[in-house]
């Protein structure tokens, strides 16, 4: 049993007696990423609910700049022995030993799975020695259930782990490349249970699916922990003309798309300011374009921050804009954390109609959409929200109301407790 784990919310300490507590383990390819904020609040919430957690990291860490709520969970992180140390051979000896049929399976399920790709079957069998090990320390800490998120060589491993020694799994796929042929049907038909975050996720699952695995389909949204991203509306009257953009800097988050509508609204005379918050390979290339346009006084990239002090950033803004786009590898954003907590905070949110995103900006109501890679288009929208207070106070209120009734870490990590332990998807 894990201690209690307070989430900032006093409903949060309580522990729910109707499910009962499990040792559950997180196979994560890197933890903790500042980028995967939904994981680390999950985990913590369902230590919260007294579940105990291990998670087991492929690799090792390399963010510098890590939240408090990350923090909390490094006691309980185990992060895999490299290639070839002594530590994994006696772990492959003991399979070999006391479970070669079972270690032959794996094997051959590694390889069969990925033979039609040469780069997927030398990552595959790389990973095989360290999830031999995780399987060893799963029985060993007595490991009921391993959870994993996207559906890369995390759920391969959990495939591994499952054939090793028994222990069910369960996959959360959050974007349209975890939904691919053909390693949809491999963990469909194996895992107990396939979490979508949204109903655009959900929908594609079941048409790509066999109908007789779509029982096993859920959709949990990813929460947040509300209480830390609570308004202070004394600043509603001040219009500081202030956007901000929260996101790795990355080609999906769609910020070449942003800087362009900045230059436009420069150009038209709009009085602005505009803050990119993060970090990532394309920023030399961002900054490039910001110097092209001659943005430097309006657009800053601040680069990375802690967690806990996004609320503080968001509360300064007059516009969140997350210009999210699919890019031509079919890379997108599920639905990014950064709109689902400004819109917590009452704070307009204009992004575009990448996958699950128009579930929660309802156009007109909750936020606005525009095309994807329209930045004509975003800076009019952008425009018109600055010289309008009221439409976002009236669109942030709405905002508000449906992320509190839908995106409480509390319900919804209870809703994937309960799934853990439910008989529907015990074998």
């Amino acid at each position: 049993m894990c201690p209690e784990v307070s989430m900032g919310s006093t409903h949060m300490v309580e522990h729910d007696t109707s499910v009962v507590v499990k040792h559950i383990a997180y196979v994560l390819r890197r933890f903790p990423a500042l980028s995967e904020t939904f994981i680390t609040n999950e985990i913590n919430g369902l230590r919260a609910h007294g579940t105990a957690i291990t998670i087991f990291s492929l690799l090792p860490a390399r963010d510098l700049v890590l939240s408090n709520a990350s923090k909390i969970l490094l006691p309980h992180v185990i992060y895999v022995p490299f290639l070839f140390s002594v530590r994994l051979i006696v772990f492959h000896l003991y399979f070999l030993i006391f479970g070669f049929h079972r270690y032959v399976t794996a094997l051959f399920r590694v390889v069969g799975k990925h033979r039609g790709s040469f780069k997927e079957l030398l990552k595959s069998l790389v990973l095989f020695p360290k999830t031999v090990c995780i399987a060893c320390l799963c029985r060993r800490l007595e490991i009921e259930h391993v959870h994993v998120h996207f559906s890369g060589l995390q759920t391969t491993c959990a495939e591994v782990i499952a054939d090793l020694t028994g222990i069910p799994f369960s996959v959360a796929v959050h974007t349209i490349l975890d939904i691919d042929y053909p390693k949809i049907l491999g963990y469909a038909e194996m895992a107990r249970f396939v979490v979508a975050s949204s109903v655009h996720n959900l929908e594609l699952l079941k048409k790509k699916i066999p109908s007789q695995y779509h029982e096993k389909l859920k959709l949990i949204r990813s929460g947040i922990v509300l209480d830390n991203f609570k308004l202070n509306r004394g600043h509603r009257g001040i219009n500081r003309k202030t956007i901000i953009a929260i996101g790795r800097l990355v080609e999906k988050k769609g910020f070449t798309f942003l800087i362009e509508a900045c230059n436009m609204m420069k150009d038209n005379g709009i009085r602005f300011t505009c803050q990119i918050i993060g970090d990532g390979p394309m920023r030399e290339t961002l900054d490039q374009l910001i110097e092209r346009f001659g943005l430097r006084t309006r657009v800053l990239l601040r680069g990375a921050l802690p967690h806990e002090r996004i609320p503080a950033e968001i509360q300064g803004a007059d516009i969140v804009v997350a210009p999210c786009i699919c890019t031509k590898d079919g890379k997108e954003d599920g639905l990014p954390n950064s709109v689902i907590e400004a819109m917590a905070m009452g704070l307009p949110v204009v992004s575009t109609e990448v996958a699950g995103i128009p579930e929660v900006i309802r156009n007109g109501e909750t936020g606005i959409v525009v095309r994807t890679q329209n930045s004509e288009e975003l800076a009019d929208i952008l425009t018109r929200l600055l010289e309008d207070s009221y439409l976002r106070y009236r669109l942030g209120l709405n905002a508000q109301s449906l992320v509190r009734q839908e995106f409480d870490i509390y319900k919804t990590s209870l809703q994937l407790l309960r799934c853990f332990r439910s008989r529907q998807f015990c074998s």
